[in-house]
């Protein structure tokens, strides 16, 4: 990876990786821990439930395949919470522990010479849906979250970009930028932009592409010399 990372930037490019934070596969090692028992030292580190979820089939992001945000672990007895599949369990971003293994993570691949990462689920990772009271209070604001990993990436690298997947109309993704801070995500795919390119071939006509390329909103460059300049979306 480093051979890669070092032939890529001598001939002038910058690579990014994947940055998965709201979820890990049921078979990761700490989900495995954590489902053993409810005194599990990775319990915390994933949300759970110890009464049946109502229904929560409106929430569902894959109608197809689920029917609940909320899956009954047969061995405790408990539900714990994944927004995607069954088989990806959410973390609990409220767990101190989490977030500083996220900053580990970061930490290991840019030092290994990663130039950012292309952010998962990012409104996902700032939804706080099955924390209990306890653990809202113990997270605080969400986008509290991101700024600190934004931040903690341009110390580290300097000019590191965070590419957001943040599939949400175009007057909600200001805030994922940071605002007038430009604290925040440096760069987000442009959902709206890529479906309607897919419906203008389907068809046959440009409207679509016209009518999100007009609604598209303009986005200021965040008020920070040192950070990224540029907080145009891009199409996926």
């Amino acid at each position: 990876m480093v051979e890669v990372l070092r032939t890529a930037h001598d001939r002038g490019m910058k690579v990014i990786i994947d940055l998965v934070i709201n979820h890990t596969s049921d078979q990761h090692p700490w989900f495995k821990e954590a489902r053993k028992s409810k005194d599990n030292p990775y319990r915390n580190w994933y949300v759970w439930r110890d009464t049946e979820p109502p229904d929560t089939s409106d929430k569902v992001v894959f109608p197809d395949a689920e029917d609940s945000i909320w899956e009954k672990e047969d061995k405790t007895g408990e539900w714990y919470l994944h927004n995607f599949y069954t088989f990806q369990p959410d973390l609990n971003l409220a767990n101190r522990a989490v977030r500083e293994e996220i900053g580990r993570i970061i930490g290991f691949w840019t030092q290994l010479g990663v130039d950012g990462f292309r952010v998962d689920a990012v409104p996902f990772i700032l939804e706080t849906t099955g924390y209990t009271k306890e653990e809202k209070k113990e997270l605080g604001d969400p986008m509290d979250f991101l700024r600190e990993t934004c931040n903690f990436l341009r110390r580290r690298t300097g000019d590191g970009i965070l590419l957001g997947e943040v599939n949400v109309p175009y007057e909600d993704q200001y805030g994922f930028f940071g605002e007038e801070r430009g604290d925040g995500l440096s760069l987000q795919f442009d959902f709206i932009g890529m479906q309607s390119v897919y419906l203008a071939m389907a068809r046959g006509e440009a409207e679509p592409i016209v009518k999100a390329l007009t609604q598209r909103s303009t986005f200021p460059s965040p008020a920070r010399p040192s950070g990224p300049t540029s907080c145009a979306t891009t199409t996926s």
